[in-house]
């Protein structure tokens, strides 16, 4: 009897050793994955280290700033103090912040042009009171180029968009504003600029809040085109500027599969990195946790939801699969097998969650508020009666049409408006004739 307690016990010991060394070999196709290189995030001509160090104290470089954040953040990490860093990063009230409330773009009647005339001390303020932040807004279509630290993974610091936002808002309501005394020219070629400048940032984007802040920023740009091309008749030279505002995306700069793979990376890169494994490691610790486990359950789950086939269709494509996921697409994930020797990261994997399905539809959403804002503009130009509205809509829905369903946007004409059904909502433009 005593024989066969002995080997119970030594079975369960040996059964808990075995538990706590054991780990999986990291996934071969994740590791090729994982070897492609990146920039360098820390150099002179990445802006988004300007875009780190952009509410940099009054007089301070944003570059210098956002370097000096990036550096503080990597040695605490190697450090592991990130905790620290954290509390001394909120307790730092040395940054320059925006002054004011900047009006919303979307309820302005008549449009910024209009708004700016009516409200001019309101417009002068905003200017007067953010002046430096105003110029470094300028300032940051100067770098030639924009890296995020995806390699740093979730951990690392984040620009702070806010007031990067509100700087472009009042310079958009600043042009709108000299657009509004007579002179289009000018303004508008402004105005194509900075379109220019974040269709580049979208390009460039590998997370999703990156992305999501240069969508919602071409959208203010559009919405000041269509403002300015459908509230007056434009001459050539001025229609010109407007349509290369409103062009149509490439994918790049639309599409979210390579946003969604920096996404990913950064994930995975996050899991490598997390204070847990850079501390040393107890016994407990290597008991319920094991990272290449961890890191290969997502790399599978990433592969079998294959959101990057997802985010390569064209919007009709994509509205009939998100209907077909939202009726027959489980999301929910359940503990596995693996939870037997890694319930950590099994837990882990549960928790972390995401549904794609919503991002990628902002980039749809926004080519659809692109057609509306040309639309917008044509009708101006061509001299669309209301009675003529329909038959004017109609014959764009080949190019300008709603891109979910492929047919004509819809006419409101007691609201004088254009519109169509949008992924998490309706998005309306005015036409004013």
């Amino acid at each position: 009897m005593r024989w066969t307690k002995a080997a119970v016990i030594c079975f369960y010991l040996l059964l808990i050793v075995g538990l706590a060394l054991y780990d999986e070999k990291l996934s071969p196709q994740l590791v090729r994955d994982m070897a492609q290189p990146l920039p360098e995030v820390i150099e002179p001509g990445n802006g988004w280290i300007a875009f780190l160090g952009f509410d940099a104290p009054p007089g301070v470089s944003p570059y210098v700033h956002g370097e000096a954040e990036m550096r503080k953040y990597r040695d605490a990490r190697l450090a592991g103090k990130l905790s620290e860093l954290s509390r001394a990063a909120d307790a730092d009230k040395s940054g320059l912040h925006f002054k004011g409330k900047v009006p919303t773009f979307y309820g302005m009647k008549g449009g910024m042009a209009a708004f700016a005339a009516a409200h001019p001390d309101e417009v002068a303020a905003l200017g007067r009171d953010n002046e430096e932040l105003l110029r470094r807004y300028e300032g940051l279509r100067t770098y030639p180029r924009y890296s995020e630290p995806v390699d740093d993974g979730f951990l690392a610091p984040i620009p702070g968009y806010a007031p990067i936002k509100k700087s472009c808002q009042v310079k958009l309501l600043q042009l709108a504003g000299k657009a509004g005394q007579g002179v289009l020219s000018g303004p508008l070629e402004r105005v194509r600029e900075d379109a220019v400048f974040w269709r580049s940032i979208a390009r460039s984007s590998n997370t999703l809040i990156s992305k999501m802040v240069a969508f919602a920023i071409l959208k203010l740009h559009f919405r000041v085109a269509a403002d300015l091309g459908g509230s007056r008749q434009l001459n050539g030279k001025e229609l010109a500027i407007v349509e290369e505002i409103l062009r149509p995306f490439d994918r790049s700069e639309i599409g979210l599969a390579g946003t969604l793979r920096g996404e990913f990376r950064c994930l995975q890169q996050t899991l490598r990195l997390l204070p847990l494994e850079a501390e040393p490691r107890g016994f407990v610790t290597t008991l319920l946790y094991k990272p290449n486990a961890t890191r290969n359950r997502h790399y599978d789950d990433w592969q079998a939801l294959d959101y990057i086939r997802i985010a390569e269709m064209t919007p009709q494509q994509f509205a009939l699969e998100w209907k077909k996921a939202q009726v027959g697409r489980q999301l929910a994930r359940r503990l596995g097998i693996p939870f037997l020797y890694n319930p950590a990261g099994e837990i882990m994997w549960v928790r972390d969650q995401i549904d794609y399905f919503p991002y990628i539809a902002v980039g749809h959403d926004l080519e659809g508020f692109r057609r509306l804002a040309r639309l917008k503009v044509l009708a101006r130009a061509e001299n669309i009666s209301v009675d003529g509205m329909q038959q004017f809509l109609d014959s764009h829905k080949t190019e300008l049409g709603n891109p979910y369903s492929g047919g004509a946007m819809t006419w409101n004409p007691e609201k004088s408006s254009i519109s169509f059904p949008a992924g998490d909502g309706q998005y309306t433009m005015e036409i004013l004739l």
